[in-house]
């Protein structure tokens, strides 16, 4: 029997029809049946015939795929059971329909705080200046992109041992736990996912960073939220994405902020949403700043010691701090 066989799209297309998880997408996602998912998690690639769960971390293609659904089946027996089903010699066992009622429930925003907040704080707190040798990659990593050690013992950040998404950061908006959010080190998942986040998370009604000042400095990213907080700057807020929303802006105007400062990424997207910064500022009548970067920098992520006073400079000048 050779093992070619069992990485031809036929045979992981027909797997797939097998366990009743099979759509008709080169690219898609599904809630993975391995691990109590609560959103889609479980990316399946026709084109590659591979799957990939960015909450759990089980991957592979055909043979695995059959061994996680069957663990009990040596490597003889899963090699036998793909070849039935490849043949059409068993019926299909759509073990995603029969487990339904126990992993397609969706958690709401009050219930995803809850599973974040245990998560998180169950974890080990994590003295990134002694770790142990599973978290020093991720560590390494976070200095390499300019993020000090120190930086992250502030920000309370902890090492999850979970190979795909190592790191874990708490998110507090304006001081209250909102859930968390876990980066990649891999360059092949931070392809696809950098982050994740935890299971009933909305985008649109968190703010991560702190708007307690007349002047707020917004940002794209999470980390360029971080960063911006290490080179001194308190004042600053993810917007997770170019956009601000209108759910965003009313907790800012609520806060009391009268002038933004726009530090969203230095291209298109980034661009794009100063401009639509514009016409709600001129709407609400708030005061609007476009932070100027360097040219080679894309976003505050980007920020060197070399550059920090520069830009810290330009935020003063704008009223920030």
């Amino acid at each position: 029997m050779q093992n070619e066989k069992f990485l031809s799209r036929d045979a992981f297309i027909a797997v797939l029809k097998y366990y009743g998880i099979f759509e008709d997408q080169e690219l898609y996602k599904i809630v993975c049946p391995f691990h109590g998912d609560l959103n889609p998690s479980m990316q399946i690639n026709l084109n590659k015939s591979f799957f990939y769960c960015y909450g759990c971390g089980i991957h592979g293609s055909t043979f695995e795929l059959v061994k996680a659904f069957e663990p009990t089946l040596n490597t003889f027996e899963v090699y036998r059971k793909v070849a039935e089903i490849v043949k059409g010699n068993t019926g299909p066992k759509n073990i995603a329909a029969s487990a339904e009622p126990s992993f397609k429930s969706k958690a709401s925003y009050r219930e995803g705080i809850g599973l974040a907040r245990d998560f998180y704080y169950n974890l080990p707190k994590t003295n990134w200046f002694k770790v142990d040798e599973d978290a020093f990659g991720i560590k390494m990593y976070m200095n390499k992109r300019g993020f000090k050690t120190s930086t992250l013992n502030k920000v309370q950040a902890k090492a999850t041992y979970n190979k795909l998404y190592p790191i874990v950061f708490p998110m507090f908006d304006n001081g209250v736990f909102r859930g968390y959010v876990m980066r990649t080190d891999d360059p092949n998942v931070e392809g696809e996912r950098k982050y994740m986040y935890n299971k009933g998370f909305k985008r649109r009604i968190t703010l991560p960073g702190d708007y307690k000042y007349h002047t707020v400095i917004l940002v794209e990213g999470f980390l360029d939220m971080l960063k911006a907080k290490q080179i001194g700057i308190k004042y600053v807020v993810a917007v997770l994405g170019w956009k601000l929303t209108g759910e965003q802006l009313e907790k800012l105007k609520k806060a009391g902020v009268k002038t933004i400062i726009c530090a969203l990424d230095n291209d298109d997207a980034g661009n794009k949403g100063y401009k639509y910064l514009k016409r709600v500022c001129s709407i609400n009548k708030l005061k609007l700043h476009r932070l100027r970067y360097p040219k080679s920098m894309k976003d505050m992520g980007d920020v060197s010691e070399v550059t920090a006073e520069r830009i810290v400079n330009q935020i003063h000048s704008f009223g920030g701090k």
